[in-house]
């Protein structure tokens, strides 16, 4: 939806260190990072996000294991509709402007009138979005 990376950064699983990958990166002029061997910590956002993933897809399949790949839809919606912690907005907000209204979200309801409108929320959610992780840098 949005192109390709300049930069990919991942452990050195097979698939990630394979030959087909570098492939892929060299073909579409994506710079490949490795990071250190057992050493979860230099990926510890991927490492934090897949936690969640896996938690919020285990509690949608519940003991049926087998529909798992049908759920994933689900869960990556829930995801980007979720507001994240560190930053005080969801992904989708980020993107959009807005958060949109999900069938097992009817609380929310916001309507944007116009573009203008948009283009403001977005430009104010980037702005408040800086200030969020300076402050939690900070924090840290």
């Amino acid at each position: 939806m949005f192109g390709l990376p300049d930069r990919l950064i991942s452990d050195r699983g097979k698939c990630f260190a394979s030959k087909e990958m570098k492939y892929f990166c060299n073909k579409n002029g994506i710079r490949h990072v490795l990071n250190a061997v057992a050493s979860p910590r230099s990926n510890g956002q991927v490492e934090r996000f897949n936690s969640t993933i896996l938690q919020a897809l285990m509690t949608v399949i519940g003991d049926d294991h087998s529909s798992w790949e049908s759920k994933i839809t689900e869960v990556q919606l829930s995801s980007n509709g979720t507001v994240n912690a560190t930053i005080g907005y969801a992904p989708s907000e980020l993107l959009y402007g807005f958060r949109p209204k999900l069938k097992f979200d009817l609380s929310w309801s916001t309507h944007l009138d116009n573009n203008q409108q948009q283009v403001e929320q977005v430009d104010k959610v980037d702005r408040q979005t800086r200030l969020n992780t300076v402050r939690a840098k900070a924090a840290d």
